[in-house]
């Protein structure tokens, strides 16, 4: 009796395998968004076309991604004439468009924060948090000798804060240096 019992299990391993084989032979592998580049004159985006927008901000490494169906930006232009304005227009095998645009910014959101750092030997506030290459605000008129050691290395550090009001709340601190 175990004998069969083991044979059994043997066989039923043996058709599991085999189904999960031919399971795997019938899936589709092709990738889901294969695109290619659309640069041709005949191309135009309508108001029913499906459309992707997909923003990249170069200073935050952000990508922002929405669906705009119908949107006036892109309803009734050609390809050519979205690249001429510096996007990129992909179709995809489902028949929706991507528009891809990279800008040299923030994302909207690290617009909002901003961070103090030092640089050298100043103190500077900076758009956008720590780690961003956001734009450099104002050079603060302090000597950062005169800080305590602990918030000297917090602020080589870079120290991020939520909105402009919070870095000048934390300026305002420093006022005896």
């Amino acid at each position: 009796m175990p004998q069969i019992s083991r044979i059994i299990t043997l066989t039923s391993a043996l058709l599991l395998l085999v189904l999960g084989l031919i399971a795997y032979e019938l899936i589709d592998k092709t990738p889901p968004e294969q695109t290619l580049p659309a640069v041709e004159q005949g191309n135009y985006i309508t108001a029913d076309t499906p459309v992707n927008y997909e923003v990249y901000y170069s200073c935050c490494r952000h990508r922002i991604c929405e669906q705009v169906t119908g949107d006036v930006r892109f309803a009734g232009k050609s390809f050519k004439e979205l690249q001429d304005e510096g996007y990129q227009p992909f179709w995809s095998e489902y028949g929706t468009v991507t528009v891809f645009i990279e800008k040299n910014t923030l994302c909207p959101e690290d617009c909002k924060k901003c961070h103090l750092r030092i640089v050298g030997d100043s103190l500077f506030l900076f758009q956008g948090p720590v780690g961003t290459n956001g734009e450099a605000l104002q050079k603060i008129d302090i000597d950062i000798h005169k800080l305590p050691d602990q918030q000297i290395i917090r602020l080589a550090k870079g120290q991020d804060f939520a909105d402009m009001e919070r870095a000048i709340a934390a300026l305002d601190s420093l006022d005896e240096y």
